[in-house]
């Protein structure tokens, strides 16, 4: 075979593996991606448990406030801030 023949047939096989890595490369490329938005998902989803557990604290605080100190004026000003809050929430829900 000619030198430039095996010349061809080096740039050939070389094409061919490049075409094959780009391949691969995309397809794993496509899987991070969806692993990642798999994994945003399940971080919104912590951050709402999150904050849910949050409120459940603050509620379950305001009750032993409440509980141990009878009807103080703290307590009844954390309460009104609090239902303030919900309204607050509620408008920006309705809106």
């Amino acid at each position: 075979m000619s030198e430039l023949g095996k010349l061809v047939d080096l740039i050939e096989v070389r094409s061919r593996k490049l075409v094959n890595r780009k391949q691969g490369l995309e397809d794993e490329n496509s899987k991070l991606k969806s692993q990642l938005a798999i994994m945003q998902i399940e971080i919104e989803n912590q951050h709402k448990v999150i904050n849910e557990l949050k409120d459940k604290y603050q509620v379950l605080r305001i009750a032993k406030t409440i509980e141990s100190e009878g009807e103080s004026k703290e307590s009844i000003k954390e309460l009104n801030f609090y239902i303030k809050e919900i309204d607050r929430c509620i408008a920006l829900m309705n809106s």
